[in-house]
């Protein structure tokens, strides 16, 4: 344990409903007991010492002090929690363009035998091959909406940015990184995480629509929104360490639960947790073999 236990130090600090967290410069979270920051405070302020507090506590400060939590010197700040959005017209109006999505995607696959690779109908990128070839910058622009739909909704509490990830350490994906929604009460968080799959079924049917009336022998056009359809599938599965894990930890408040599963799965121990993470493992070798699927038989090798 470290020998100047009695400085005093800085932090920044802040509670989202119940939850008492600190934060550091690089905007990472660690979640505190209140009793802890209280005498965090007093040490801040000089009305006590660390030496004053119980071994456990002084093992606690330590590990914040290492972990660049508290500053010496500096100053205690609060983070004030924002105010939250009311979410059900917003659930609303995404579970409106999900069904109408659906719909498109039904009568493709079921009435109209599309997608297939064929190749026989006139398109927008001379030949099914030009096609596919031009669908990857689509795709990309796609993918980038997505992410504006997290960035925007972020934006007014926060500055989020944008980084390239892989999804369960696979899947290649655009991520708007959000660490400070941890300040922001749940239902801006589910909001911040629903906002892109929302906009992914807004930018959905305006390529659909385009597919049906306007570019009807498109190969390109009928293919994007079922493709998208599927990833969008894809990221509400709360297996995946995407849109619909976030919303699954928001909602129930299950704070790391990929990180905790992951340890107990290691060491073998039973717990709900564990259990995520060997569906979580499945879901992904089936996604996987899925996505193959749908790749190949959009060329027409299946």
């Amino acid at each position: 344990m470290s020998d100047d236990t009695s400085e005093s130090f800085g932090f920044t600090w802040g509670e989202t409903e119940g939850l008492v967290w600190l934060r550091d410069d690089e905007g990472n979270y660690k979640r505190v007991d209140r009793e802890l920051l209280v005498d965090l405070r007093a040490v801040a302020a000089g009305e006590r010492r660390v030496t004053d507090l119980s071994e456990k506590k002084r093992a606690a400060v330590d590990h914040l002090r290492e972990a660049d939590f508290l500053h010496p010197g500096g100053s205690v700040t609060r983070h004030e929690t924002p105010p939250g959005v009311t979410l059900w017209p917003r659930i609303l109006a995404f579970g409106v363009a999900f069904a109408l999505l659906t719909a498109y995607v039904g009568y493709r696959l079921l009435f109209t035998g599309m997608p297939v690779g064929t190749g026989t109908a006139p398109n927008l990128g001379g030949g099914v091959v030009g096609d596919l070839l031009l669908a990857v910058p689509v795709f990309v622009a796609l993918a980038l909406v997505h992410e504006a739909g997290h960035y925007f909704a972020a934006r007014p509490y926060f500055r989020p940015s944008l980084d390239l990830t892989l999804l369960n350490g696979v899947f290649p994906a655009f991520v708007t990184r959000t660490n400070d929604a941890w300040r922001c009460p749940r239902s801006v968080r589910v909001w911040i995480n629903l906002a892109g799959p929302f906009l992914d079924c807004l930018q959905c049917l305006v390529l659909a629509a385009l597919s049906l009336f306007v570019f009807p022998a498109s190969y390109l056009l009928a293919v994007l929104p079922v493709f998208e359809y599927v990833r969008l599938l894809f990221s509400l599965n709360p297996f995946v360490h995407g849109d619909g894990y976030w919303m699954l930890v928001d909602w129930f408040g299950a704070t790391n639960l990929h990180t905790r599963g992951v340890r107990d799965l290691k060491n073998l121990e039973p717990s709900v947790g564990a259990l995520y993470a060997t569906l979580s493992t499945a879901v992904t070798l089936f996604g996987l073999a899925m996505m193959g699927y749908v790749a190949a038989t959009l060329v027409g090798l299946v």
